[in-house]
């Protein structure tokens, strides 16, 4: 039997943050689509730069973002940049950018899913 697929977004968590204000969601995923590509653009810089400090800030800026907006997988991701970035070896920074690319375009998806739901009258 395979585990169970953890969502991009922990929606309960992230309105908890949010006080139960679901309006405040189409913010933060502004917020969200803005900083993505800049995370990866960052990210990719810093790899082919061989910046292992960059790209241990950078992971570490995506991380607490991602924490912020309760997109746990995305946030671990991060967390496993930084730590490349604080080891000093890159060999497995592309790898691994791809996975963090991957799981960001989860989060848009999820967020999308949201608002789409929010956008529904109440019946």
């Amino acid at each position: 039997m395979a585990a169970p697929i953890t969502p991009a977004v922990a929606l309960d968590e992230l309105l908890d943050r949010l006080g139960g204000r679901r309006q405040l969601v189409g913010q933060l995923f502004a917020v969200f689509e803005q900083s993505a590509p800049s995370w990866l653009q960052e990210l990719d810089a810093a790899c082919r730069a061989g910046d292992a400090e960059r790209l241990r800030k950078t992971a570490h800026s995506a991380k607490g973002a991602l924490a912020t907006l309760a997109a746990v997988p995305a946030a671990e991701l991060a967390k496993s940049l930084e730590d490349l970035g604080k080891s000093g070896d890159l060999a497995n920074a592309p790898a691994g950018i791809a996975r963090f690319s991957a799981e960001l375009e989860r989060v848009r998806e999820a967020f999308r899913s949201i608002l789409a739901e929010n956008a529904k009258p109440d019946f």
